[in-house]
């Protein structure tokens, strides 16, 4: 006959069933970095079994329900409540869930490892970019926009077919379609949310719309065409030779010497933190750019492809962001807490970052940028967040209808969004899938809306920092305000919480709207939606 558990072995055995879970979540994230490094699967379908496996033991549960009514420490009882939530969505889950997994991994590969074809030969996302930022030939512009844009032909019927799984199974649970369901799942009331996002719309469509009307202009008098006759491969031109004149700024090899100056300058010791970077590019090599806490506070890495311009040292300050908010996780909460409670959160200090290199202060301190012309860029920046504010309206709507009915014609329903949300003119062939180019549908459902929260946020933080500490930039202490504030909670915290701890207010519009549109803009100002 077995002996009877005691408090003590409860204790015991929760202890190592917490160290076996949190090794399963580091070597499922593991297998994620080698995905996206190499574009192997093998790893993926490997770390995914080893955690079903764990998960399914029926010893685990059984176990976890005898320890359950011996514990009396709080924490361990929390613990269990992780442990036993886990094994039980593992052994709950059905065909259903096990396709959804294997659809995305296969939507994921094909977009993530799909190499274009220019003038005849294979070439890169970064490539096309700097085609289409300083090439004039119309034809030779129209040939780089559709091999940027391929990836989305190769990855659109896989992508298609993962929403319709997604979902039957969200309306399995009760749910009108999976992109409901993830909003829920993440506090917010959709309906609350739609209405801000139309709110954010009619605030700032006046502003967008006078200045998207003279850039267009600009842009068919560089082109010598009327403003009637611009296609999507016209834009993003460097008509006025801005981009070429700052990227002289930037050399590949000055770089990461430049982001961690001004990193150290607010207290974040990249190296010290023992955040790692891979930024050479490669065959295999996923072309976009992403930090990974594959083990808080210890492990966490940045992705990147590095390239001589300025916008990417504003993507090497961003996902920085996001790695020093992983490495400033406390190591005494319980690995399942080690993050942020919200993709908001998760992506206010990245955007921090980036709104800190944006401006001229930065760019005259730490990239040695002349006066003149580090208010020309301060000013293209700001644009450029009108213009972002915008881009998420229609990214947003788009992937809200595309849940609502996934039948329809996606390549034209995205068109139509970018005309409407950001004044962008139909390709004449409009079968082209640019949409499905969009990494956010396959990894990230119902995340892009985020992006614009987590800028009020930021905004928030940066006038909360500069009232406590008087500037953000070249300052330590802005690394102690937020690891104290923000980062040390955790998601043992929610977001209103650390948001009122840190700012006195919820997430709203106010900070943001008046650093983008000025004071005096009657778009500074509201709430933000209801979570």
């Amino acid at each position: 006959m077995e002996r009877a558990l005691s408090e003590d072995d409860a204790r015991v055995y929760v202890g190592n069933a917490m160290q076996q879970a949190e090794d399963v979540r580091r070597q499922g994230m593991l297998a994620h970095w080698e995905l996206y490094t190499t574009g192997t699967r093998d790893a993926s379908e490997q770390a995914d079994r080893a955690a079903r496996a764990f998960y399914t033991d029926p010893q685990l549960s059984t176990t976890l329900e005898v320890c359950y009514d011996l514990v009396t420490d709080p924490q361990l009882t929390d613990h269990i409540d992780y442990l036993y939530a886990r094994a039980k969505a593992y052994c709950k889950q059905d065909d259903a869930e096990d396709a959804m997994e294997a659809k995305a991994r296969e939507a994921g590969s094909l977009q993530m490892t799909h190499r274009a074809t220019y003038r005849g030969a294979p070439t890169t996302d970064l490539a096309m970019d700097k085609v289409l930022e300083t090439e004039k030939d119309i034809g030779l512009r129209k040939e780089a926009w559709y091999a940027r844009k391929a990836k989305g032909d190769a990855a659109a019927h896989a992508i298609v077919e993962l929403v319709k799984l997604r979902n039957e199974y969200a309306r399995g649970q009760g749910h009108a379609n999976y992109y409901e369901m993830c909003l829920e799942g993440e506090g917010y009331d959709p309906e609350g949310l739609y209405e801000f996002l139309e709110e954010v719309d009619s605030d700032t469509v006046a502003s967008y719309t006078t200045k998207n009307t003279e850039r267009k202009a600009e842009l068919a008098a560089a082109f010598g065409i009327s403003v009637d006759e611009l296609r999507p491969w016209h834009f993003d031109l460097d008509v006025d030779g801005l981009a070429k004149e700052m990227d002289m700024y930037f050399p590949a090899g000055k770089q990461m010497e430049m982001l961690k100056r001004s990193y150290t300058d607010m207290g974040f010791d990249l190296k010290g933190l023992g955040i790692t970077y891979d930024v050479d590019p490669r065959p295999g090599k996923s072309q976009h750019c992403f930090s990974m806490g594959i083990s808080m506070p210890d492990d966490v890495r940045v992705l990147a492809n590095k390239e001589a311009t300025y916008d990417y040292q504003q993507v090497l300050h961003h996902e920085s962001g996001h790695a020093v908010y992983y490495a400033g996780m406390d190591p005494a909460l319980p690995f399942y807490d080690r993050g942020a409670p919200t993709n908001t959160m998760n992506e206010s200090v990245p955007m921090l970052m980036e709104q800190v290199c944006s401006t001229a202060q930065w760019l005259e301190e730490y990239a040695g940028v002349p006066t003149e012309l580090a208010a020309r860029v301060e000013a293209d920046n700001l644009w450029g967040e009108e213009s972002f504010i915008r881009k998420v309206l229609a990214v947003s709507t788009f992937e809200r209808r595309m849940y609502e009915n996934p039948d329809q014609d996606l390549a034209t329903l995205w068109w139509e969004l970018k005309e409407r949300f950001e004044g962008m003119p139909r390709p004449d062939d409009t079968s082209v899938n640019a949409w499905a180019a969009t990494p956010h549908f396959i990894d990230y459902p119902a995340y892009y809306h985020d992006y614009l929260m987590a800028s009020m946020a930021a905004a928030q933080l940066r006038s909360a920092i500069e009232t406590e500490n008087g500037s953000v930039l070249g300052n330590p202490g802005t690394a102690e305000f937020l690891r104290e504030k923000v980062f040390a909670p955790g998601q043992s915290t929610g977001e209103n919480e650390i948001m009122e701890g840190a700012t006195g207010e919820d997430v709203n519009t106010q900070a943001y709207f008046e650093w983008v549109y000025g004071e005096d803009e009657d778009a500074a100002g509201g709430a933000g939606p209801d979570a």
